[in-house]
This record gives structure tokens, C-alpha cells and sequence, in this order.
């Protein structure tokens, strides 16, 4: 079974946790969404979603992901 996964990373905590929630709400709904902090004093977090259906890759890219 193919699966997918939309990543990208935002510097921030707040804006970050704002993308993982709104991640939740695309349809299809994410089998997961995923919100880290990169650890190398850069700020930046990673934000992934992960999809058994694939998702429409423009609303993807509108939340700042790829695939």
C-alpha cells in the first residue's frame, strides 16, 4: 500500500502547532500529523502530515508542504 507524506519546516513553535492542527482538518485526514522542534538551536520546527490516500497536492503546497 503506497502511503504519503507532506513535510515542510517554520521557524517557530506557535505557527508551527497552528499548521499541525490545520493538517488535521485536510481531507483525506492525515493518518498522522507530526510537530518537532529541530533540535540544533535554529528555531525551525518540522511539521509532517502522513496519508494512506493521496492527498490533493495543491492544498499540500497552500500549507506549505510537498510531496
Amino acid at each position: 500500500m503506497p502511503t504519503f507524506t507532506a513535510l515542510t519546516t517554520l521557524t517557530g513553535r506557535e505557527p508551527a502547532e497552528a499548521l499541525g492542527e490545520a493538517m488535521e482538518r485536510m481531507e483525506p485526514a492525515p493518518t498522522g500529523v507530526g510537530v518537532f522542534e529541530v533540535e540544533d538551536g535554529s528555531g525551525l520546527w518540522e511539521v509532517g502530515g502522513y496519508f494512506t490516500d493521496t492527498p490533493d497536492p495543491a492544498r499540500a503546497r497552500a500549507f506549505g508542504g510537498g510531496f
